[in-house]
Protein backbone atom coordinates (compact mmCIF):
# COMPACT_ATOMS: atom_id res chain seq x y z
CA UNK A 1 0.00 0.00 0.00
CA UNK A 2 1.13 3.37 -0.57
CA UNK A 3 1.21 6.16 1.76
CA UNK A 4 1.58 9.61 0.56
CA UNK A 5 3.21 11.97 3.35
CA UNK A 6 2.87 15.30 2.83
CA UNK A 7 3.46 18.56 5.06
CA UNK A 8 1.34 21.94 4.68
CA UNK A 9 0.72 25.13 6.17
CA UNK A 10 -2.89 24.42 6.34
CA UNK A 11 -4.50 22.94 9.55
CA UNK A 12 -8.14 22.89 8.21
CA UNK A 13 -9.24 18.79 8.21
CA UNK A 14 -11.31 17.77 5.08
CA UNK A 15 -10.83 17.72 1.51
CA UNK A 16 -9.48 20.68 -0.23
CA UNK A 17 -8.44 21.86 -3.34
CA UNK A 18 -4.44 22.62 -3.72
CA UNK A 19 -3.13 25.30 -5.81
CA UNK A 20 -0.86 23.56 -8.84
CA UNK A 21 1.74 26.06 -7.71
CA UNK A 22 1.77 25.16 -4.04
CA UNK A 23 5.33 23.83 -2.75
CA UNK A 24 5.32 20.66 -0.79
CA UNK A 25 7.63 20.58 2.15
CA UNK A 26 8.78 16.28 1.55
CA UNK A 27 7.16 13.44 -0.20
CA UNK A 28 7.55 10.32 1.26
CA UNK A 29 6.08 7.17 -0.13
CA UNK A 30 6.24 3.52 1.41
CA UNK A 31 5.10 0.51 0.65
CA UNK A 32 4.02 -0.70 4.34
CA UNK A 33 1.70 -3.64 3.59
CA UNK A 34 3.34 -7.18 2.78
CA UNK A 35 0.21 -8.41 2.03
CA UNK A 36 -0.26 -6.25 -0.94
CA UNK A 37 0.31 -7.22 -4.40
CA UNK A 38 1.33 -4.92 -7.10
CA UNK A 39 -0.28 -5.61 -10.34
CA UNK A 40 -2.78 -8.34 -9.07
CA UNK A 41 -3.88 -8.96 -12.87
CA UNK A 42 -0.03 -11.15 -12.92
CA UNK A 43 -2.28 -13.56 -11.60
CA UNK A 44 -3.81 -14.19 -14.84
CA UNK A 45 -0.39 -14.91 -16.78
CA UNK A 46 1.20 -16.58 -13.85
CA UNK A 47 -1.40 -19.21 -13.78
CA UNK A 48 -1.28 -19.89 -17.22
CA UNK A 49 2.44 -19.96 -17.33
CA UNK A 50 2.61 -22.67 -14.70
CA UNK A 51 -0.52 -24.36 -16.65
CA UNK A 52 1.17 -24.46 -19.47
CA UNK A 53 4.92 -25.34 -17.88
CA UNK A 54 6.77 -22.29 -19.02
CA UNK A 55 9.23 -22.07 -16.22
CA UNK A 56 10.38 -25.88 -16.63
CA UNK A 57 10.61 -25.09 -20.56
CA UNK A 58 12.83 -22.35 -19.61
CA UNK A 59 14.85 -23.80 -17.77
CA UNK A 60 15.72 -27.07 -19.90
CA UNK A 61 15.89 -25.11 -23.46
CA UNK A 62 17.68 -21.97 -22.21
CA UNK A 63 21.39 -23.06 -21.22
CA UNK A 64 24.43 -20.01 -20.65
CA UNK A 65 27.78 -19.99 -20.35
CA UNK A 66 29.61 -18.55 -17.06
CA UNK A 67 28.45 -16.15 -15.34
CA UNK A 68 24.35 -15.95 -14.81
CA UNK A 69 23.86 -19.05 -16.03
CA UNK A 70 22.32 -20.75 -13.31
CA UNK A 71 18.39 -20.56 -12.85
CA UNK A 72 17.76 -19.68 -16.14
CA UNK A 73 14.54 -20.83 -16.11
CA UNK A 74 13.58 -18.70 -12.92
CA UNK A 75 15.39 -15.05 -14.40
CA UNK A 76 13.76 -15.46 -17.96
CA UNK A 77 10.17 -15.88 -16.54
CA UNK A 78 10.83 -12.91 -14.08
CA UNK A 79 11.79 -10.63 -17.15
CA UNK A 80 8.26 -12.21 -18.96
CA UNK A 81 6.57 -11.40 -15.96
CA UNK A 82 8.20 -7.80 -15.55
CA UNK A 83 7.67 -6.74 -18.97
CA UNK A 84 3.67 -8.05 -18.39
CA UNK A 85 3.39 -5.47 -15.61
CA UNK A 86 5.16 -3.03 -17.90
CA UNK A 87 9.00 -3.28 -17.43
CA UNK A 88 10.94 -1.52 -19.99
CA UNK A 89 13.92 -1.61 -18.62
CA UNK A 90 16.30 -3.62 -16.23
CA UNK A 91 15.43 -1.88 -13.25
CA UNK A 92 11.80 -1.89 -13.25
CA UNK A 93 11.85 -5.44 -12.70
CA UNK A 94 11.99 -4.21 -8.72
CA UNK A 95 8.24 -4.30 -9.67
CA UNK A 96 7.91 -7.73 -9.04
CA UNK A 97 9.19 -7.17 -5.40
CA UNK A 98 6.62 -4.91 -4.14
CA UNK A 99 4.83 -6.46 -1.17
CA UNK A 100 3.36 -10.70 -2.11
CA UNK A 101 4.10 -9.95 -5.48
CA UNK A 102 5.66 -12.97 -5.97
CA UNK A 103 3.73 -15.31 -4.21
CA UNK A 104 1.54 -15.11 -7.29
CA UNK A 105 4.32 -16.04 -9.69
CA UNK A 106 4.70 -19.38 -8.09
CA UNK A 107 8.85 -18.84 -8.40
CA UNK A 108 11.32 -16.62 -6.56
CA UNK A 109 12.03 -13.40 -8.27
CA UNK A 110 14.91 -12.54 -9.70
CA UNK A 111 16.51 -8.86 -8.62
CA UNK A 112 17.82 -6.95 -11.21
CA UNK A 113 21.50 -6.85 -10.91
CA UNK A 114 20.91 -10.82 -11.54
CA UNK A 115 18.86 -10.45 -14.64
CA UNK A 116 21.42 -7.34 -15.70
CA UNK A 117 24.29 -10.41 -15.55
CA UNK A 118 21.75 -12.69 -16.99
CA UNK A 119 21.07 -10.50 -20.04
CA UNK A 120 24.78 -9.85 -20.81
CA UNK A 121 25.23 -13.57 -21.00
CA UNK A 122 23.46 -14.14 -24.31
CA UNK A 123 25.34 -13.98 -27.71
CA UNK A 124 23.70 -14.82 -31.35
CA UNK A 125 24.55 -18.24 -30.61
CA UNK A 126 21.67 -18.51 -28.24
CA UNK A 127 18.96 -17.51 -30.42
CA UNK A 128 17.80 -20.71 -31.39
CA UNK A 129 17.32 -21.66 -27.64
CA UNK A 130 14.83 -18.35 -27.59
CA UNK A 131 13.49 -19.44 -30.67
CA UNK A 132 12.69 -22.88 -29.38
CA UNK A 133 11.09 -21.68 -26.48
CA UNK A 134 9.33 -19.40 -28.24
CA UNK A 135 7.81 -22.10 -30.68
CA UNK A 136 7.14 -24.50 -27.20
CA UNK A 137 5.21 -21.70 -25.59
CA UNK A 138 3.07 -21.04 -28.56
CA UNK A 139 2.42 -24.82 -29.22
CA UNK A 140 1.24 -25.31 -25.69
CA UNK A 141 -0.58 -22.29 -25.68
CA UNK A 142 -2.60 -23.62 -28.84
CA UNK A 143 -3.06 -26.97 -27.65
CA UNK A 144 -4.94 -25.76 -24.66
CA UNK A 145 -7.13 -23.70 -26.69
CA UNK A 146 -6.01 -20.92 -27.62
CA UNK A 147 -5.55 -21.54 -30.95
CA UNK A 148 -7.17 -20.59 -34.44
CA UNK A 149 -9.81 -23.43 -34.01
CA UNK A 150 -11.22 -24.32 -37.47
CA UNK A 151 -10.93 -20.87 -38.46
CA UNK A 152 -8.62 -19.29 -41.03
CA UNK A 153 -5.21 -18.55 -39.92
CA UNK A 154 -4.05 -14.50 -41.03
CA UNK A 155 -0.73 -13.59 -40.08
CA UNK A 156 0.58 -10.12 -40.82
CA UNK A 157 4.02 -9.70 -41.57
CA UNK A 158 5.96 -6.31 -41.73
CA UNK A 159 9.25 -4.98 -40.17
CA UNK A 160 9.63 -1.99 -37.67
CA UNK A 161 11.74 0.26 -35.77
CA UNK A 162 12.90 -0.47 -31.86
CA UNK A 163 14.50 2.72 -30.87
CA UNK A 164 17.47 2.31 -28.52
CA UNK A 165 19.64 4.59 -26.18
CA UNK A 166 23.16 3.99 -25.60
CA UNK A 167 26.44 3.38 -26.93
CA UNK A 168 26.60 -0.54 -27.05
CA UNK A 169 23.60 -1.73 -27.79
CA UNK A 170 24.70 -4.50 -30.15
CA UNK A 171 23.10 -4.21 -33.79
CA UNK A 172 22.15 -0.63 -33.14
CA UNK A 173 21.97 1.86 -36.29
CA UNK A 174 20.77 3.97 -38.31
CA UNK A 175 18.25 3.30 -41.08
CA UNK A 176 15.60 4.85 -43.69
CA UNK A 177 13.61 6.77 -40.50
CA UNK A 178 17.08 8.32 -39.02
CA UNK A 179 16.35 6.78 -35.67
CA UNK A 180 19.05 4.64 -33.47
CA UNK A 181 17.14 1.28 -33.13
CA UNK A 182 16.81 -1.97 -34.19
CA UNK A 183 14.85 -2.79 -37.25
CA UNK A 184 13.43 -6.38 -36.72
CA UNK A 185 10.78 -8.48 -38.57
CA UNK A 186 7.73 -9.34 -37.09
CA UNK A 187 4.80 -11.61 -37.69
CA UNK A 188 1.76 -10.88 -35.77
CA UNK A 189 -1.61 -13.14 -35.72
CA UNK A 190 -3.97 -10.99 -36.99
CA UNK A 191 -7.08 -11.65 -35.00
CA UNK A 192 -5.64 -11.29 -31.78
CA UNK A 193 -2.56 -9.62 -32.05
CA UNK A 194 -0.43 -12.63 -30.72
CA UNK A 195 2.95 -12.19 -31.63
CA UNK A 196 4.05 -15.45 -33.86
CA UNK A 197 7.65 -14.75 -34.36
CA UNK A 198 9.91 -12.10 -34.35
CA UNK A 199 13.71 -12.00 -35.95
CA UNK A 200 15.93 -8.99 -34.68
CA UNK A 201 18.36 -7.44 -37.17
CA UNK A 202 20.60 -4.23 -37.22
CA UNK A 203 19.11 -1.21 -37.76
CA UNK A 204 20.39 -0.22 -41.26
CA UNK A 205 19.13 -3.73 -42.61
CA UNK A 206 16.83 -2.82 -45.76
CA UNK A 207 12.96 -3.43 -45.07
CA UNK A 208 12.94 -6.87 -47.05
CA UNK A 209 16.52 -8.16 -45.91
CA UNK A 210 15.61 -12.15 -44.25
CA UNK A 211 11.67 -12.13 -45.27
CA UNK A 212 11.81 -14.63 -47.37
CA UNK A 213 13.70 -17.03 -44.74
CA UNK A 214 11.68 -15.05 -42.05
CA UNK A 215 8.55 -16.23 -43.85
CA UNK A 216 9.32 -19.41 -44.36
CA UNK A 217 9.80 -19.67 -40.52
CA UNK A 218 6.64 -18.42 -39.62
CA UNK A 219 4.95 -21.20 -41.78
CA UNK A 220 6.72 -23.50 -40.38
CA UNK A 221 5.70 -22.23 -36.76
CA UNK A 222 2.75 -22.03 -37.14
CA UNK A 223 1.91 -25.45 -38.83
CA UNK A 224 3.37 -27.50 -35.94
CA UNK A 225 1.58 -25.31 -33.46
CA UNK A 226 -2.00 -25.89 -35.67
CA UNK A 227 -0.92 -29.65 -36.17
CA UNK A 228 -0.70 -29.89 -32.77
CA UNK A 229 -4.15 -29.03 -31.72
CA UNK A 230 -5.82 -31.20 -34.71
CA UNK A 231 -3.76 -34.24 -33.32
CA UNK A 232 -4.83 -33.43 -30.22
CA UNK A 233 -8.56 -32.51 -31.32
CA UNK A 234 -8.92 -35.60 -33.25
CA UNK A 235 -7.27 -38.04 -30.67
CA UNK A 236 -5.58 -39.72 -33.35
CA UNK A 237 -2.32 -39.66 -32.99
CA UNK A 238 -1.45 -42.74 -31.17
CA UNK A 239 -4.03 -45.44 -30.28
CA UNK A 240 -4.29 -45.96 -26.61
CA UNK A 241 -1.76 -43.08 -25.74
CA UNK A 242 -1.48 -40.22 -22.94
CA UNK A 243 0.44 -37.14 -23.94
CA UNK A 244 2.29 -34.67 -21.48
CA UNK A 245 1.75 -32.10 -23.84
CA UNK A 246 3.55 -31.87 -26.78
CA UNK A 247 6.85 -34.10 -25.77
CA UNK A 248 6.36 -37.29 -24.34
CA UNK A 249 3.65 -40.33 -24.46
CA UNK A 250 2.27 -42.94 -22.14
CA UNK A 251 1.23 -45.92 -23.17
CA UNK A 252 -0.39 -48.93 -20.55
CA UNK A 253 -0.15 -52.33 -21.14
CA UNK A 254 -2.39 -55.51 -21.04
CA UNK A 255 0.43 -56.88 -18.08
CA UNK A 256 0.16 -53.13 -16.20
CA UNK A 257 3.51 -52.18 -17.04
CA UNK A 258 3.99 -48.76 -19.11
CA UNK A 259 5.40 -47.73 -22.49
CA UNK A 260 7.30 -43.80 -22.10
CA UNK A 261 7.78 -42.38 -25.73
CA UNK A 262 8.71 -39.22 -27.19
CA UNK A 263 5.94 -37.59 -29.61
CA UNK A 264 6.46 -37.01 -33.44
CA UNK A 265 6.29 -33.43 -33.15
CA UNK A 266 8.89 -33.25 -30.92
CA UNK A 267 11.42 -35.06 -32.56
CA UNK A 268 10.65 -32.99 -35.99
CA UNK A 269 11.91 -29.91 -33.83
CA UNK A 270 15.21 -31.63 -32.82
CA UNK A 271 18.13 -31.42 -34.78
CA UNK A 272 20.50 -34.52 -35.75
CA UNK A 273 20.35 -36.90 -33.03
CA UNK A 274 24.13 -37.44 -31.24
CA UNK A 275 23.25 -38.90 -28.34
CA UNK A 276 20.22 -39.91 -26.10
CA UNK A 277 20.83 -40.04 -22.22
CA UNK A 278 18.60 -42.88 -20.68
CA UNK A 279 17.69 -43.60 -16.96
CA UNK A 280 19.03 -46.53 -15.13
CA UNK A 281 16.61 -49.58 -14.64
CA UNK A 282 15.62 -48.80 -11.20
CA UNK A 283 15.24 -45.08 -11.59
CA UNK A 284 12.60 -43.71 -10.02
CA UNK A 285 10.82 -40.81 -12.44
CA UNK A 286 8.00 -38.34 -11.33
CA UNK A 287 4.98 -37.70 -13.15
CA UNK A 288 6.63 -33.63 -14.99
CA UNK A 289 10.37 -34.51 -14.32
CA UNK A 290 12.84 -35.35 -16.43
CA UNK A 291 13.06 -38.61 -18.55
CA UNK A 292 15.58 -38.05 -20.75
CA UNK A 293 18.10 -35.90 -22.24
CA UNK A 294 18.64 -35.95 -25.99
CA UNK A 295 22.00 -34.27 -27.60
CA UNK A 296 21.56 -32.95 -30.81
CA UNK A 297 24.00 -31.85 -33.88
CA UNK A 298 23.59 -28.25 -33.09
CA UNK A 299 25.00 -28.57 -29.55
CA UNK A 300 22.18 -28.28 -27.53
CA UNK A 301 20.92 -30.77 -24.74
CA UNK A 302 17.36 -31.15 -24.59
CA UNK A 303 15.57 -32.09 -21.88
CA UNK A 304 12.26 -33.88 -22.10
CA UNK A 305 9.97 -34.76 -19.26
CA UNK A 306 8.11 -37.93 -17.90
CA UNK A 307 4.39 -38.30 -18.31
CA UNK A 308 3.75 -40.66 -15.60
CA UNK A 309 5.50 -41.62 -11.98
CA UNK A 310 7.43 -45.10 -11.39
CA UNK A 311 10.29 -47.41 -11.47
CA UNK A 312 12.37 -48.02 -14.70
CA UNK A 313 11.88 -51.50 -15.43
CA UNK A 314 14.00 -51.54 -18.75
CA UNK A 315 15.27 -49.07 -21.06
CA UNK A 316 15.30 -49.29 -25.40
CA UNK A 317 19.02 -50.15 -25.09
CA UNK A 318 18.80 -49.91 -29.23
CA UNK A 319 19.19 -45.77 -28.68
CA UNK A 320 22.20 -45.77 -27.19
CA UNK A 321 24.23 -47.70 -29.92
CA UNK A 322 21.55 -45.78 -32.79
CA UNK A 323 20.41 -42.37 -31.67
CA UNK A 324 18.73 -41.69 -35.00
CA UNK A 325 16.45 -44.42 -34.53
CA UNK A 326 14.30 -42.66 -32.21
CA UNK A 327 12.67 -41.03 -34.94
CA UNK A 328 12.14 -44.70 -36.79
CA UNK A 329 8.71 -45.57 -36.13
CA UNK A 330 9.00 -48.80 -38.03
CA UNK A 331 10.86 -50.88 -35.86
CA UNK A 332 9.19 -49.93 -32.24
CA UNK A 333 12.42 -47.43 -31.08
CA UNK A 334 10.27 -44.46 -30.19
CA UNK A 335 9.55 -46.01 -26.92
CA UNK A 336 12.02 -44.97 -24.26
CA UNK A 337 11.89 -46.96 -20.78
CA UNK A 338 8.94 -49.01 -19.61
CA UNK A 339 7.91 -48.66 -16.21
CA UNK A 340 5.52 -49.93 -13.43
CA UNK A 341 3.54 -46.59 -12.57
CA UNK A 342 3.86 -45.24 -9.61
CA UNK A 343 -0.41 -43.88 -9.75
CA UNK A 344 -1.90 -44.65 -12.81
CA UNK A 345 -5.13 -43.79 -12.26
CA UNK A 346 -4.56 -40.76 -10.54
CA UNK A 347 -2.00 -39.46 -12.88
CA UNK A 348 -3.63 -40.28 -15.88
CA UNK A 349 -6.22 -37.70 -16.02
CA UNK A 350 -3.48 -35.08 -15.71
CA UNK A 351 -2.65 -36.01 -19.46
CA UNK A 352 -4.61 -35.70 -23.20
CA UNK A 353 -5.72 -39.19 -24.11
CA UNK A 354 -5.86 -39.77 -27.52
Amino acid sequence: MAVLYASSSRKRKGTFRVKACQNLDAVRVTFDDDRAVANAGLVLTATTAQHLGLLDAAQDMIRLDGLGAANAGVKAMTVIEAMVAGADCIDDVDVLRAGSTAKVLGHRVAAPSTIATFLRGFTFGHVRQLDRFAEHALAAAWAAGAGPGDQSLVIDIDSTICEVHGYQKQGAGYGYTKTKGLHPLVAVRADTGEMLHIRFRKGSANTGRGAERFVRETLARARRAVELRLTLGARASHRGDFHLGVQTWARPERDGTVLLGVTDLELQTLDRIERVELPEPGAELRQGGRLLTVLTADGLAHGLWSPLSGRVLSCNDLLRDQPESLRDARNGARWVVRIHPADLDGELPNLIES
